[in-house]
């Protein structure tokens, strides 16, 4: 199995999504956000898939609904880290990985 390390980025970026979906949406909502983010790190652990190339050298990126989109980077030891939650309502321009 692969170890998942969350960045801070990434960290800041599940949070912010929950709370969002826990004022604008409901409880169920921000619990299926969760699940699917759980479901999708059980993935990369196991070696399953490694999801879409980007631009950017080594880092993937994994739509998890029409709003987020997860972006991870494989080191070369094969370790994950999660980069970011991005929204679609985040400016593209500051990503920073």
């Amino acid at each position: 199995m692969r170890p998942i390390k969350w960045n801070k980025l990434a960290k800041e970026d599940y949070y912010k999504n929950i709370d969002y979906l826990l004022l604008q949406w409901s409880d169920k909502e921000a619990q299926n956000f969760i699940n699917d983010v759980e479901k999708i790190i059980f993935i990369l652990r196991i070696g399953i898939v490694d999801f879409q190339e980007t631009d950017y050298p080594d880092i993937r990126r994994c739509v998890m609904s029409e709003q987020i989109t997860l972006f991870y980077k494989i080191h070369e030891n094969k370790s994950i880290e999660l980069l970011r939650f991005w929204s679609i309502n985040m400016d593209n321009k500051k990503i920073g990985f």
